[in-house]
């Protein structure tokens, strides 16, 4: 029988580029059913794992899911927001620790995520390096964050502009990296975490301007008083960064009790504060919703399950169509080998030496294609954490 295979396996090695092509083709028809389970149970376990950690999730009426992707996950935008009147009127019910999430638009490409020290602690958010954003024009970044862009704690990052021809629109706003966070392979390991005030900064609610003197080029006057009193026109240009020593000079437009919030993530006490928060929020008048984000990303995965199906069942027809190719190509292998196993069978060959070889060499590279499948898949699963960015990424 070695011997066998051994003449299988220099015809294998002659016959390098159809032995290539061949293991190539049954690699891919077992790597790819295998890959697309591991990625998606994978993606089911993290997608999952991040919704019964964000029990409840509280803003505008809408699209349920939606919400519960931007507050959760950091994905999409919420183009309803509620306000800081609904954060305390949440407060008052004392049912539940909250947390509130405010977009903040997003910093070479990352979120930029307000919210307060509370939202630290309840997702068991620890600095590796540095330490936690105390003071407005702080940030944390996520490990991803940090690897990516190669800053560390000291160092700045400057928020992106949305809408660049926008002359009303906020300036890009320098912030001091207080510190990086552990990761935690949650959407946060993508993120900018920061406090509320910043948050509002970054999206124009409030700034800080240049301090005028009578140097202050005259096109950045609206008038001049014969007492000294200076008033600049809406080309002063606000701060493009936050220090210690400009904080005094921020300030915010509006009443603060209407500043925006882009959802709150509450997380009752126990089921019965669950029950009497809901309760309470259904017999609101407000145009208002309170969501389980587990029930919401469940319901997101059994879809996603469903179009897995579809693509399982055209696999499996791509897949016979492939096997009857690799079919025909032994065919024909066979057919034109015809003359040296007659020749093999006058030496004294036995009858199923032609099986032997045809079945050795399916054998050889069946088992070849099968190795490197799961070669694939075992280095897919090393890079677990790396792929957790195609499920909350940028």
């Amino acid at each position: 029988m070695s011997g066998v295979f051994y003449l299988a396996f220099r015809h294998i090695a002659y016959h390098r580029l159809r032995s290539t092509t061949l293991v190539l083709v049954m690699t891919t028809l077992m790597a790819i059913p295998l890959l697309a389970e591991v990625l998606s149970r994978a993606a089911e376990t993290r997608m999952m794992a991040r919704a019964q950690a964000t029990p409840l999730v509280y803003g505008a009426a809408g699209a349920p899911l939606d919400l519960t992707l931007a507050a959760a996950y950091f994905r999409g935008d919420i183009e309803t927001p509620i306000s800081m009147q609904d954060y305390d009127w949440l407060l008052a019910t004392r049912q539940a620790d909250l947390a509130p999430i405010h977009l903040a638009g997003a910093a070479r490409g990352f979120p930029i995520i307000g919210t307060d020290i509370e939202y630290f602690r309840l997702r068991g958010l620890t600095p590796a390096v540095g330490r936690l954003p105390v003071r407005v024009g702080e940030v944390a970044i996520g490990a991803q964050v940090a690897d990516a862009l190669g800053i560390t704690a000291g160092q700045e990052i400057v928020s992106d502009v949305s809408q660049v021809f926008d002359l009303a629109g906020a300036y890009p706003v320098g912030m001091t990296v207080s510190g990086v966070l552990a990761p935690t392979g949650t959407p946060d390991d993508n993120a900018v975490l920061t406090d509320l005030k910043t948050g509002w900064i970054v999206t124009g609610i409030g700034h800080g301007h240049q301090e005028l003197t009578a140097q202050t080029d005259n096109a950045l006057l609206l008038k001049s008083r014969e007492d000294g009193t200076l008033t600049a026109n809406a080309s002063l240009p606000t701060y493009e960064k936050i220090s210690a020593e400009q904080l005094a000079d921020i300030h915010f437009h509006g009443d603060p009790a209407v500043f925006p919030l882009s959802a709150v993530i509450a997380f009752p006490f126990d089921e019965k504060a669950t029950a009497l928060l809901r309760g309470r929020v259904s017999d609101r008048e407000a145009p208002v919703q309170i969501v389980r984000a587990s029930d919401q990303i469940r319901g997101l995965m059994d879809n996603v399950f469903q179009v897995k199906l579809v693509l399982q069942r055209v696999m499996l027809v791509v897949s016979a169509a492939a096997l009857l190719a690799i079919a025909l190509i032994v065919w024909l292998s066979v057919q034109m080998r015809s003359q040296e196993f007659a020749i093999a069978q006058r030496l004294g060959a036995g009858r199923t030496l032609p099986a032997l070889l045809v079945g050795g060499e399916l054998l050889i590279l069946f088992a070849t294609a099968l190795l490197l499948s799961l070669l694939i898949v075992w280095g897919t699963s090393l890079f677990e954490d790396r792929l957790g960015l195609f499920w909350f990424g940028r």
